[in-house]
C-alpha cells in the first residue's frame, strides 16, 4: 500500500486597485533603492492623491551631478480604480507580486548606487493638470519642497525599461550617465 499525501497547491489571490498597487510599489521602489522611509511615505501618499507622474531616485556624485537615475512613471489614464489580482502572500513585497523582474532591477541598481558611492536624492515630478494652488496644498500636506534640477555627470542613456504585466499604465526605467568620448 502506498502512502498518499495531499498537497494544497492553490494560489491564493486577492483583488487590489491599481491605485493601491501603484502606491505600495512607489514606496517600495524608493526605499529599496536607498531612499528614506519618509521619502517612501511621501511617494505612496502622493500616488494615492494622483500627484506624481514620475518618482525619480537619483544617484548623485560628490559634485552634485546625477550619475544614475531610477524612474517610476505613472500613467493616469483613468484605470487607477480598476482591480487586478495579486498574490495574497504577505511575505512578498508588492513589487514581487507585481513583477519579479522589477525586484531584480531594484536590487542591481541599489548595489550600483552603493558601489559607486552615490548619495540618494528622491525627486517627485507633478502629474499633468495640477494647479499651482493644489501644488502648494499638496506640498504642505506631503511635506515636500520644490526640487532643483540637477546636471548629469555624462550623457544620460536609458539602459532598461519595464512595464509590469499587472499595471501596463506604469513604467520603470533606469538611466545611467555615460561618459562622453
Amino acid at each position: 500500500m502506498s502512502a498518499r499525501m495531499r498537497v494544497d497547491n492553490k494560489l491564493k489571490v486577492r483583488p487590489v486597485t491599481r491605485l493601491e498597487l501603484r502606491a505600495q510599489s512607489a514606496a517600495e521602489w524608493v526605499v529599496n533603492l536607498g531612499g528614506s522611509d519618509s521619502d517612501g511615505d511621501i511617494a505612496s501618499r502622493g500616488v494615492m492623491r494622483q500627484a506624481w507622474k514620475e518618482i525619480q531616485v537619483n544617484g548623485v556624485n560628490s559634485k552634485g551631478q546625477v550619475r544614475d537615475r531610477a524612474i517610476y512613471r505613472l500613467g493616469w489614464t483613468g484605470d487607477h480604480l480598476a482591480q487586478v489580482m495579486v498574490e495574497d502572500d504577505q511575505g512578498k513585497s508588492m513589487l514581487e507580486r507585481t513583477d519579479a523582474s522589477i525586484v531584480e532591477i531594484v536590487r542591481r541598481q541599489a548595489d550600483r548606487f552603493k558601489r559607486k558611492g552615490l548619495r540618494i536624492e528622491v525627486h517627485f515630478v507633478w502629474a499633468d493638470g495640477i494647479s499651482e494652488s493644489r501644488k502648494t496644498q499638496l506640498r504642505q500636506e506631503l511635506g515636500t519642497n520644490p526640487a532643483q534640477d540637477l546636471d548629469w555627470d555624462g550623457e544620460p542613456v536609458s539602459v532598461t525599461k519595464l512595464r509590469p504585466g499587472k499595471d501596463p499604465g506604469s513604467e520603470f526605467e533606469l538611466v545611467w550617465g555615460r561618459k562622453r568620448r
